[in-house]
């Protein structure tokens, strides 16, 4: 139910919550995360399973402390029996929200994003990046002065036939898909395409962005991307 998690935006509630980080984050060794805002209804029978009901539309300053060896897969306990994931990141879904001056550092060179796999999906599209998975907005929010760096993307996925819906798989370093603007922004992590992953739309794949449909600005990509 939505109203077990009042911080994320959905199609009931438009509220905005406005973050600030005040410290350093470190993960603990052998943890591995879930992504922040992507909720999906994998129970209620008026809608289909899959169906994405919440995400991250408020604000989010890390103030440029650093986030440093957050390990993150893509599902919960829940949604992988159920096949309900569609994204990968910090962020799993971010919609009319802001990113800005968020560090995501690997100091051991092993902290990994890591997709799923999942052959009776519902889901016709995939996204997978370090900071969110996907990033839109219809509001002019974007990303600013954000950085990723020491990180290894490891994309292995499956995407359900389009049938006539849009679809297709975003990989990038930073953001798998974007519609937002981004500036000042640096990723610099190896990119892993894993042999057997399946698109069956189209793969979209980028050192920063793996598709972006807005501007960006002054930002770097570097590391280096692998096709298996």
């Amino acid at each position: 139910n939505i109203s077990r998690f009042p911080y994320l935006s959905s199609g009931a509630s438009a509220e905005k919550y406005y973050w600030t980080q005040s410290h350093d984050v470190k993960g603990a060794e052998g943890q591995t995360y879930t992504p922040i805002a992507e909720y999906y209804d994998s129970t209620n029978e008026n809608t289909p399973r899959g169906y994405l009901e919440g995400w991250f539309g408020g604000a989010y300053d890390g103030q440029r402390y650093t986030i440093e060896n957050v390990s993150i897969n893509d599902f919960t306990q829940e949604q992988q029996a159920a096949r309900l994931s569609s994204c990968a990141g910090l962020f799993g879904v971010v919609y009319n929200g802001t990113l800005k001056n968020i560090v995501m550092y690997s100091s051991t060179g092993e902290s990994t994003v890591t997709s799923g796999y999942y052959t009776n999906t519902q889901s016709s599209w995939y996204a997978i990046g370090a900071l969110a998975g996907v990033a839109a907005s219809h509001t002019g929010n974007a990303v600013e002065n954000c950085a990723v760096s020491g990180y290894t993307i490891k994309a292995y996925t499956y995407t359900a036939t389009n049938s006539g819906r849009w679809g297709g798989t975003g990989v990038g370093g930073l953001l798998g898909i974007s519609n937002m603007n981004l500036s000042g922004c640096s990723s610099v992590v190896d990119v892993q395409v894993l042999s057997g992953s399946t698109s069956n739309d189209n793969m979209r794949i980028g050192g920063l962005v793996g598709v972006c449909q807005k501007g960006i600005t002054a930002c770097y990509a570097g590391g280096s991307i692998k096709i298996e």
